[in-house]
C-alpha cells in the first residue's frame, strides 16, 4: 500500500506539495503497470479540487528527481515504481507496435488476453487495433480509442470504465483504481459483463 511511503521524510503532508506527492504515490501503487503523465496529472486534479494545476504539474515533473529510488520512467512520459519493476513489464512497456506488445505478454497470461481480444473484436467488427498508451486499443472514429486492453503476469485488464452507473455497479467486483477493469487469471472472464462493457464504450460521444 502507498501508506509504506508516508513515513518518508520528503513527503510533508502538512504542505500542498506533500499532498500531492502522497496522491501520486497512491495512484501509481494502485497501477503496477504505471501511469502516463496525462493520467497522472489528471487523477491527482480530480482528486482535490484545491490542487492548483500548475502545482500538480510541477510536482509530477520532479516526481523521478525528488524520489529517483522509488520512482522511474520507464519510458517517456510514464511513471512506475521502482518496487514493481520486472523484466516481464519492461518488456511490454519498451514495445512499439501492437505485435510487440502481444508477443511480450507473459506466456501464462496469453490464453486470456487472446479470450478478451477476440471478444473485443468481435463486438467492434469494424474497429481498428491500435498501439496506444503503450497498450492495445480500439478505435472506431477518428478519435482517441474507445476500448484498451492489456496483459500481464496475474491478470488481464480492459480501460477505461464505463461512467453508466447501474453497469459500473457490476463492475465493482472488478474495478482497480479509477480506470481499470482488472481480471485475475484464475478466474474466468466475464464474458457478459464485458460485452455490455464494450457496447457502452462504443456508443456515440
Amino acid at each position: 500500500m502507498y501508506n509504506e511511503y508516508m513515513s518518508d521524510s520528503r513527503i510533508n503532508l502538512s504542505t500542498i506539495t506533500g499532498r500531492v506527492n502522497a496522491k501520486a504515490f497512491e495512484l501509481l501503487d494502485r497501477h503496477p503497470e504505471g501511469i502516463s503523465w496525462t493520467n497522472l496529472l489528471s487523477e491527482i486534479k480530480k482528486s482535490d479540487n484545491s490542487f492548483h494545476p500548475k502545482t500538480v504539474n510541477g510536482c509530477i515533473w520532479k516526481l523521478v528527481d525528488k524520489f529517483p529510488d522509488k520512482i522511474y520512467k520507464p519510458a517517456k512520459g510514464l511513471f512506475r515504481l521502482v518496487k514493481y519493476k520486472t523484466k516481464e513489464v519492461e518488456s511490454l512497456i519498451k514495445a512499439r507496435t501492437v505485435e510487440e506488445y502481444v508477443d511480450n505478454i507473459p506466456a501464462n497470461a496469453r490464453p486470456m488476453f487472446y479470450q478478451l481480444r477476440d471478444l473485443v473484436k468481435k463486438q467492434l467488427p469494424n474497429s481498428e487495433e491500435v498501439f496506444s498508451y503503450g497498450i492495445v486499443g480500439y478505435k472506431i472514429d477518428d478519435k482517441r480509442a474507445r476500448v484498451f486492453i492489456s496483459g500481464w503476469k496475474d491478470h488481464v485488464a480492459m480501460y477505461p470504465i464505463p461512467k453508466n452507473e447501474l453497469l459500473k455497479s457490476k463492475l465493482k467486483p472488478y474495478i482497480k483504481g479509477k480506470g481499470t477493469l482488472w481480471f485475475p487469471l484464475d478466474k474466468p472472464l466475464p464474458l457478459d459483463i464485458i460485452k455490455k462493457s464494450i457496447e457502452e464504450l462504443s456508443r456515440p460521444q
